[in-house]
């Protein structure tokens, strides 16, 4: 298993650094109130939140990542990637960033 998804998108480490790793901006300036309310990932879960909410905390550290994960509650047959964290699970889809969960 080469880990890319077959779409021809890309790999589960890619997208893994993509969003935990913080490579890249994010796609604008997040409100003071946006970074207050960043602070969840230990007492809820969150679905369609701003990629940008989903990078790594200060000191939280990536455990695992899983490809062709697909969600079959709320959009059922989109695949994607689970990403586990000693914090929190994420799953992002592969083909739009902005579906995702935390």
């Amino acid at each position: 298993r080469s880990g890319a998804p077959a779409g021809g998108g890309s790999s589960v480490a890619e997208t893994a650094a993509r969003v935990l790793g913080g490579g890249g901006r994010p796609s604008r300036q997040l409100s003071k109130k946006e970074l207050e309310e960043g602070i969840w990932q230990d007492r809820e879960i969150r679905f369609d939140v701003n990629p940008a909410l989903l990078q790594l905390r200060s000191g939280e550290t990536l455990i695992d990542t899983m490809s062709s994960v697909e969600d079959t509650k709320g959009n059922n047959g989109e695949k994607g990637a689970l990403m586990i964290t000693d914090l929190r699970m994420i799953w992002m889809c592969e083909r739009n960033a902005k579906i995702n969960l935390s």
